[in-house]
C-alpha cells in the first residue's frame, strides 16, 4: 500500500507495478498520498499500563519522526514532533497536515470506489506546498 500511494515512491512505480495487474491501469490515487507507517507490533506487552501507554507514546512518535524525514519537503515550516503526550503529538500533527492540505488541495472531490478509499481526492495529485507563498 505505501508504495502504491506514497508520492515518495513515484519513481519507482513501474518497477514496481508494472509486470502486476495494476501497472498498466493505475487509479487517479497512485503515487498522490503521504502514507504514515505505524508498526505496533514493536511495542512489548507490559505489565503495568503506564509502561505499556509509554511504548505505546514512543513507537508513535517514533512513527512521526519518520514521517516528518520520509517527507520533509512538505513540513520544511513545521517544528518536528517532540517527546511527549502521544494524543497532543497528533493534535499538532493533524493540524499540521491540515495545513498542508490547504496549500496544496483547495478543492475536494468524491472519493474513486476503485480505489476502496473512504476519503476525499483532491483535483490535482500531490505537490510539496510553495514555501514562497507564505
Amino acid at each position: 500500500m505505501e508504495c502504491y500511494y506514497d508520492v515518495n515512491h513515484a519513481d519507482r512505480f513501474d518497477e514496481l507495478f508494472g509486470n502486476s495487474d495494476i501497472g498498466p491501469n493505475p487509479t487517479p490515487l497512485r503515487n498522490s498520498r503521504l502514507v504514515m507507517r505505524f508498526d505496533f507490533s514493536k511495542v512489548p506487552l507490559k505489565t503495568a499500563v503506564t509502561d505499556l501507554q509509554q511504548a505505546f507514546d514512543d513507537e508513535c512518535l517514533n512513527s512521526f519522526r519518520n514521517f516528518y524525514s520520509d517527507h520533509r519537503q512538505w513540513f520544511e515550516k513545521f517544528p518536528k514532533p517532540s517527546s511527549g503526550d502521544t494524543s497532543a503529538s497528533l493534535a499538532r500533527f493533524l493540524q499540521e497536515i491540515r495545513e498542508v492540505n490547504r496549500l496544496c488541495h483547495p478543492r475536494p472531490l468524491p472519493a474513486s470506489r476503485r480505489d476502496n478509499q473512504y476519503h476525499w481526492q483532491e483535483l490535482s495529485p500531490a505537490k510539496p506546498p510553495n514555501n514562497n507563498s507564505r
